[in-house]
């Protein structure tokens, strides 16, 4: 009975960590006071004007839902421009990370595979004309 606990949680493990996103920035340009995420835009194309400030990047852990997934990493990418001053991100890349961890003992083996989605961007700021 003891094993059959130790593998449910084992595999349930990844599912319910998944609401915990990770992010970074790194400054290549000149920072700004820090401003409310919910104002940073997302750009799939350059806008006319525009100051790099620095790049940033975001991951989320897949759970249940790889939609989630990707939203906790987007929010999390608004969450990084904004700690800098960048008003808006111009999206660079995204994609997914996974790696597999094994646990075992003498009667079992056990594998568990964790999957995180993966956002890039340039955390800009908009130069209004």
């Amino acid at each position: 009975m003891k094993k059959l606990i130790t593998t449910f949680l084992l595999l349930l493990l990844p599912m319910i960590s998944g609401c915990f996103a990770t992010g970074t920035a790194i400054v290549t340009g000149q920072t700004r006071p820090a401003l409310d995420s919910t104002v940073v835009k997302l750009y799939a194309e350059a806008p006319a004007k525009y100051e790099t400030i620095g790049l940033v990047e975001a991951k989320a852990p897949v759970g249940f839902d790889e939609q989630e997934a990707v939203n906790e990493a987007i929010l999390e990418l608004k969450n990084q421009a904004a700690n800098i001053g960048a008003d808006g991100i111009i999206l660079t890349g995204s994609g997914e990370n996974s790696t597999s961890t094994t646990y075992g003992d003498a009667n079992y083996v056990y594998s568990v595979v964790d999957e995180e989605k993966v956002v890039k961007g340039k955390a800009i700021v908009v130069i209004q004309e």
